[in-house]
């Protein structure tokens, strides 16, 4: 990794260095419990479910700075805080472990917590499927040029968009 600790274009690490007060803050918004358990973060969580923590001027996900509290130097940059327990508002720092993006989606299929552990979920059987395979085909025989696109689009109660990605094979590549 070379001995950079930065968030991309910023310079420093979000984590790193290391807020005046912000150690008493952290463990003061956790439910410490055994040391087997999750250690959930009490404050607040992000969209995801993340816990997030304002370090000076920055916020770092608390999941972070809980192996950094407990290794006391930054994550590398480009690498990731991943959870042993599949618990994104735990920060017991023995659930967390550092590991590269690819890491990450590698145990995301694993765990099946990915689109791609679910095939039965894919294409027209998913819940929210507006599409049909066979609109789908219609989609791309009839293309996106001269204005096509939008007719598709206005026919099938899509976005535009959304037919530009499925003629691109952007959306639904599984199917031929």
């Amino acid at each position: 990794m070379g001995g950079r600790f930065e968030r991309p274009g910023s310079g420093e690490a979000y984590e790193w260095p290391l807020a005046s007060g912000v150690e008493e803050r952290f463990w003061a918004k956790v439910d410490v419990r055994e040391d087997d358990e999750c250690w959930e973060w009490k404050a607040y969580c992000n969209r995801q479910g993340y816990g997030m923590i304002r370090n000076g001027r920055r916020m770092a996900k608390s999941s972070r700075m809980a192996w950094v509290l407990a290794n006391h130097r930054p994550i590398p940059s480009g690498l990731h805080a991943l959870h042993h327990c599949d618990n994104r508002a735990c920060v017991n720092h023995s659930h967390i472990y550092v590991g590269t993006n690819a890491d990450n989606i590698k145990d995301k299929v694993t765990r099946e917590r990915s689109k791609f552990s679910h095939p039965e979920r894919q294409g027209e059987l998913h819940p929210l499927a507006k599409l049909s395979a066979d609109d789908v085909r219609e989609i791309r025989r009839v293309g996106i040029g001269g204005g096509k696109g939008r007719e598709s689009a206005k026919r099938f109660g899509v976005s535009p968009a959304t037919v530009t990605l499925i003629v691109q094979r952007k959306l639904w590549p599984h199917l031929p």
